[in-house]
């Protein structure tokens, strides 16, 4: 297929060579979407959607859970023209009311309850000019093709938030030509081929394998609704992270998945049922840190499994990746010595450059130059390279001679093999009379440590303290044995939390804003 513009493109690629493959199915047994059939039902839904008034350039809230319908009103939506706008209900009633303010979109697709529920909620919500109940869509009898020509490949087709996870979650666009590009950077790492089946949980690593011709399994969760905070009578669909292991696993055993692309959270939950997956021949794990003691155990109940750690931003994904089975009882060593996570060798596309943390953002060449220190030094991760997404007015971003470079908020430093290992965000590190010190450099420590969910080590009140949140029903006696492990961090105290907040999105990094409000910590 000869360098496709836009998702659109692969579709009519493998609609038209490959009609009856199946594209993407709704749990082990259920509706299956062959790639024509795709094809035909987004046309379709794509005429109704311009019926109802929508049109090319238009901006539309979307609000669909991980299904079949997410990827047809995906394909309908860029086949007509329209601009993505991908919003999380969990995201928060400030935040999308912000989004709401400042995007102004002029459709909302949602299923019928949410479009109910979160006006009452999100006020800005209710102002959104058409308001679309996604099973409303396609149900007019009369057929219908849309084409509105070529996609640009340099207009939006995708907004979306960011994790939030060290401070207010930022808006993220990205074009046609970026989206490719991030799929062009994943492809040598993921490496999907055609007909080969994956558990669909992070939607664009599912619209990589798709673009490959790779088939999907989606997670059927119908008829699941939590309410999470919302007021009484509101309730929107559980999200994949809070998802237990007993409803994945027989879905991954039936379907006979062989490859899953997910966070740490995911995978945590599936090792705790304790059983072998023969089928998995290919693990990516990414989006939070991981530590041996995953990595052993998932390894152990799929030893035909080649685990790989995806190391990116949203901004930038990938940036490095690394096999588990490419490290060695030296590297586990080094992590539980303080020396951090290691994630690999930078992909060949990205150039990386280590810089001071909390310092200025370099006004020309010659200074990153002398700003620039050892990449054995720690420090704060800045790549450029042809997928970095560019965000105007950022201040995690700078332009220098025409490349954009961005800031990824990540400490870090490459060994002597130009393996990239991580110390933890700039927002957690600690700057004491004693010293620096590192948070994943800790945590990794104490996240393998028998019987520990996750930690976080913050400065609080002129003390180093880690908060360990420990399985439910366990606890050691005392803590004397991981804080002589830890002895060289300095620790004051270990003390036990009962939940560390995580980020909405993963549930997997330490929501650091609200751990600070939670603590008292300015």
């Amino acid at each position: 297929m000869a360098n496709p513009v836009s998702l659109i493109d692969t579709l009519h690629h493998w609609s038209q060579t490959e009609p009856d493959q199946i594209a993407f199915q709704r749990g082990a047994q259920g509706q299956r979407f062959s790639f024509q059939a795709w094809a035909s039902l987004s046309q379709r839904w794509a005429a109704d959607l311009h019926r109802r008034g929508l049109n090319r350039g238009d901006r539309i809230l979307l609000m669909v859970g991980l299904s079949p319908e997410l990827y047809v009103v995906l394909a309908a939506l860029w086949q007509m023209g329209a601009v993505v706008v991908a919003l999380n209900p969990k995201a928060g009633r400030a935040a999308l009311g912000r989004a709401c303010g400042a995007l102004k979109p002029q459709a909302w697709i949602a299923p019928r309850p949410l479009l109910w529920a979160l006006p009452w909620v999100v006020p800005a919500l209710g102002k959104i000019p058409h308001k679309i109940a996604l099973g409303d869509l396609g149900q007019d009898p009369l057929d219908g093709v849309i084409s509105q020509g070529e996609a640009d490949p340099e207009t939006t087709a995708l907004i979306s938030f960011t994790s939030g996870s060290t401070g207010q979650a930022k808006l993220i666009e990205r074009s046609h030509h970026q989206l490719q590009a991030q799929g062009q950077a994943l492809a040598p790492i993921l490496q999907s081929q055609p007909g080969t089946t994956e558990l669909g949980i992070l939607p664009l690593f599912g619209l990589a394998h798709l673009g490959a011709g790779g088939r999907l399994v989606l997670p059927d969760f119908q008829g699941r609704w939590v309410r999470d905070g919302l007021p009484p009578g509101f309730a929107y669909r559980r999200s994949l992270p809070q998802m237990p292991g007993q409803r994945l696993l027989p879905l991954i055993q039936q379907a006979k998945i062989e490859r899953i692309v997910a966070s740490p959270t995911v995978f945590s939950r599936l090792v705790e049922q304790g059983q072998t997956l023969p089928h998995l021949k290919r693990i990516f794990i990414g989006g939070a840190p991981v530590g041996f003691k995953l990595l052993t155990r998932l390894q152990s109940l799929a030893p035909q499994a080649k685990i790989v750690i995806v190391y990116g931003a949203t901004e930038a994904e990938p940036i490095a990746h690394q096999a588990y089975a490419d490290m060695t009882s030296k590297d586990r060593d080094l992590t539980h010595s303080g020396q951090g996570l290691l994630v690999g060798q930078p992909i060949p596309t990205i150039t990386l450059k280590i810089l001071p943390p909390h310092s200025p953002n370099p006004p020309s060449l010659e200074a990153f130059a002398q700003m620039a220190i050892a990449p054995s030094q720690p420090g704060e991760i800045c790549v450029t390279g042809p997928h970095i997404l560019t965000i105007p007015h950022s201040p995690h971003q700078f332009t220098l001679n025409g490349q954009r470079w961005h800031r990824t908020g990540d400490l870090g430093y490459q060994d002597p093999q130009g393996r990239l290992w991580l110390l933890g965000r700039v927002v957690g590190l600690i700057e004491d009379e004693r010293g620096l010190l590192y948070p994943w450099a800790v945590e990794a420590v104490a996240n393998d440590w028998p019987g520990v969910v996750r930690s976080v080590v913050v400065a609080q009140r002129g003390q180093r303290v880690l908060y360990v949140q420990w399985i439910h029903g366990y606890q050691p006696q005392d803590y004397r044995g991981l804080k002589a492990q830890l002895v060289w961090a300095q620790l004051d105290r270990i003390v036990p939390m009962a939940q560390i907040p995580v980020e909405r999105r993963h549930g997997a990094k330490v929501d650091y804003p609200r751990l600070y409000r939670r603590l008292g910590i300015p």
